[in-house]
C-alpha cells in the first residue's frame, strides 16, 4: 500500500466525505487546498498533518511528486484556515528547510 493510499484511507475512515489518493497527491504537489475541487475533502486533507506522521506525509509527498516546500505550503495554509500547529511538523521543517 502507498502511503498517498494509506493516508487517504485513514482520512476518510470517520466521515461520509471521502478523499481519494489522486486528491491528497494533487494537494501535497502543489501545497495548495485550493487544488482540490470539494470543500469537504479539502478540510479532510488540511487536517493530515495533526492526524499523522511527518516521516509518512513525507513520504506521500515524494510519491505524488511534491517536495517538503509544497508540503510545509500546505501545512501552512492549513494553519491559515484556524487547524492548530503541529509541533512534530514543525520541528522536521526546520531540519529540512
Amino acid at each position: 500500500m502507498t502511503a498517498l493510499s494509506l493516508l487517504s484511507g485513514h482520512l476518510s475512515v470517520s466521515t461520509v466525505a471521502r478523499v481519494s489518493a489522486g486528491q491528497l497527491a494533487v494537494a501535497l504537489e502543489t501545497g495548495h487546498l485550493s487544488a482540490v475541487g470539494d470543500s469537504q475533502s479539502r478540510a479532510l486533507i488540511a487536517g493530515v498533518f495533526g492526524e499523522h506522521n511527518p516521516d509518512l506525509i513525507l513520504r506521500a509527498t515524494s510519491e505524488a511528486g511534491g517536495t517538503p516546500a509544497t508540503a510545509n505550503a500546505l501545512y501552512v495554509e492549513s494553519l491559515a484556515d484556524g487547524l492548530p500547529c503541529c509541533p512534530d511538523w514543525e520541528h522536521l521543517m526546520s531540519e529540512i528547510l
